[in-house]
């Protein structure tokens, strides 16, 4: 396999392939990084147990967010130039992930800590604080999802002008001769 098949094509397989190991390295980070953000003091198979399951759940909530961005609103918004919907429909998103992540947080994470014999997690009372949290945490998120896709987008219009240009002094040169 190709590198370039793997980040450029649009086959399924290379784009399944990109795209389940851009999650699996997601899921491995965060996994790692809540494992050692919980303590030392809990026994560490626990915690990376823990952490696999809650990081495992919570990044489909992270996937739907990023590809309704990336396949929802990039075409049929930004392409179109309709950017105040574009905006408006971002941020219902993000209010909605808010809710549904701090759900999660609130009924689903405290019986997985139960399940691995760990201490339900402390929750903040500071709600703005919490709604800050997420809505950054959300947006770094999809902002990485989009500048990936349009990065992307950017990489291939690129090297189509490129072969436009080197086509059209091939063509001046054969006119030429």
């Amino acid at each position: 396999m190709n590198i370039y098949h793997l980040i450029f094509s649009n086959n399924n397989q290379y784009r399944i392939t990109r795209h389940a190991i851009f999650w699996f390295i997601w899921i491995g980070y965060y996994t790692l990084y809540s494992t050692y953000a919980m303590g030392d003091r809990l026994p560490i198979v626990n915690r990376f147990l823990s952490s696999l399951v809650e990081v495992s759940l919570s990044t489909t909530m992270d996937m739907t967010f990023c590809y309704a961005i990336i396949y929802f609103l990039l075409p049929r918004f930004l392409f179109n130039g309709k950017y105040i919907s574009m905006i408006l429909l971002w941020l219902l998103f993000c209010m909605i992930f808010i809710v549904v992540f701090e759900l999660y947080l609130q009924q689903v994470v405290p019986v997985i800590r139960g399940r691995f014999k760990l201490p339900k997690p402390s929750r903040i009372k500071d709600y703005e604080y919490i709604f800050f949290s997420l809505f950054s945490q959300i947006n770094m998120e999809g902002c990485m999802a989009a500048a990936i896709k349009l990065g992307k987008i950017s990489f291939i219009k690129q090297k189509e002008i490129d072969l436009l240009k080197n086509e059209k002094i091939k063509l001046q040169t054969e006119k030429g001769n």
